[in-house]
């Protein structure tokens, strides 16, 4: 079936025109959402919401290149999906790299060998900002 026939059949508002879709462009608008968003179930969801934007979107619509409009509002679905399936507050994964860090700082149970470790490390830590600038050493403070 011709682009031109699937446009008329949204036109009438026959049922039939997302069968027809379906069958010519099924594979097209799944390809390019499993592009963007490498997940089947995603990309099938994706092309089943194309298929209702354009029932809702012709008879106003009247797209001269059929393909090149589904295809756009695949993608755009796609794209809108991937943007919230990956959104990260408050910077993301900075955070776990900063909390990781102070992983390692949290003392656990204190034992007198951890103790010692804990003095001499305090000890090389203040010889180390004592030999930094005003500036450097108030920079790591604040880091660490």
């Amino acid at each position: 079936m011709s682009d031109s026939e699937i446009i008329a059949l949204y036109t009438e508002r026959s049922e039939s025109a997302i069968e027809e879709t379906a069958k010519q462009y099924a594979a097209y608008c799944t390809t390019i959402a499993m592009n963007i968003l490498h997940s089947r179930e995603d990309a099938e969801e994706c092309v089943n919401d194309a298929y209702l934007a354009v029932w809702n979107a012709i008879p106003p619509e009247c797209p001269q290149k059929f393909s090149a409009y589904i295809g756009r509002i695949v993608r755009n679905l796609s794209l809108d999906r991937y943007e919230k399936r990956n959104a990260q507050k408050r910077g993301g994964s900075g955070a776990d790299l900063l909390l990781s860090e102070l992983g390692d700082c949290i003392p656990t149970v204190l034992t007198v060998e951890r103790q010692a470790d804990s003095n001499e490390l305090s000890r090389v830590i203040d010889d180390f900002l004592a030999n930094l600038a005003k500036e450097k050493a108030a920079y790591f403070l604040c880091r660490y």
